[in-house]
């Protein structure tokens, strides 16, 4: 997983418990850009990214994304062993128009306020890479599969 995101093996550590492969990845703004491949440069990506912003309700948001969740939510509301939580990759699943986004593309994740009128409730809060896109699945069973530990989706 490391090496998707460009780390590149850097050395060995021999330690008590044995030899331990060394990755590192070069990080800042003079790091050259990628549209092909926007991991490898991650958080920084060319201003040629196509880019989507994609608003979510509140109680969604809060618990696909818990790194990124409001400081005046309650975190004790949430439960940590959720695979969905702890994930890196996720499921964004859509019934939009719009089929237009591809492998590289910049989804921007906008947070919605609460239905009361609360100041900074309604936010920016993370930056995402698409993977890749699926359309048309044939069964249920093949949609599952993509989207398992990856979604909120409970088949009870």
């Amino acid at each position: 997983m490391l090496k998707d995101w460009g780390f590149v093996e850097h050395g060995i550590k021999t330690t008590k418990n044995g030899d331990e492969i060394v990755l590192v990845r070069p990080f800042g703004k003079a790091l050259p850009v990628s549209i092909e491949n926007p991991k490898f440069s991650f958080p920084f990506f060319s201003r040629d990214t196509r880019k989507y912003i994609i608003k979510i309700e509140p109680q969604y948001h809060d618990e696909l994304f818990p790194d990124s969740i409001n400081t005046r939510i309650d975190k004790s509301k949430f439960t940590e062993n959720e695979p969905h939580r702890n994930r890196i990759g996720k499921v964004y699943i859509s019934h939009s128009q719009d089929r237009h986004l591809q492998s590289g593309d910049i989804i921007v994740i906008y947070r919605m306020g609460e239905p009361k009128p609360r100041k900074y409730s309604s936010t920016v809060t993370s930056i995402c890479i698409v993977e890749e896109v699926i359309v048309n699945f044939a069964t249920f069973e093949t949609f599952f599969q993509a989207c398992n530990r990856r979604t909120m989706i409970n088949t009870n």
